[in-house]
């Protein structure tokens, strides 16, 4: 079976299904309509990594909440790499802010909502696994998140 697999450190008790953490809770209460395009290739994530994506769909879920707008989760898989993508429909990062959005502190929402330190800290956990983060950003139309993560065998 392929696995996402933290590569430093012991090894985690909470993996869990990547299309199950994919799941998210509020966004039907918030009037949200979610997509899912899942690879059919099976994929486990742990800890750090799990954290990435329960960070990047809540940022999602807020971002469309707003109007409640979609969310579509991809996720897709080859021998060498996973792909994660999380796009929303919210109201998009402005260009001359994207590249910023991974910045500590750098926050576009309310310092209520967030502290700007949420893709700071996905960034590095990405690096630091051998992957990829990408942001894509249209004003007025939404934004898309992708991760790329090496793929290790057990």
């Amino acid at each position: 079976m392929q696995r996402v697999l933290t590569a430093l450190g012991p090894k985690e008790p909470d993996r869990v299904p990547l299309f199950l953490l994919l799941t998210m809770h509020g966004a039907k209460e918030l009037g949200m309509s979610i997509e899912r395009h899942y690879s059919k290739a099976e994929h486990v994530v742990e800890g750090q990594i799990k954290q990435v994506i329960l960070n990047l769909a809540q940022n999602a879920e807020e971002a469309a909440g707003e109007q409640g707008g979609r969310i579509a989760i991809t996720t897709e898989a080859d021998e060498s790499a996973v792909r994660i993508s999380i796009e929303d429909t919210g109201k998009g990062i402005l260009p001359e802010r994207m590249g910023s959005i991974f910045d500590p502190f750098f926050a576009t929402k309310s310092a209520v909502k967030g502290s700007g330190l949420g893709l700071a800290v996905s960034y590095g956990i990405i690096m630091k696994h051998g992957g990829k983060i990408d942001a894509q950003s249209r004003t007025g139309e939404g934004t898309v998140f992708t991760v790329s993560l090496p793929v290790h065998r057990e």
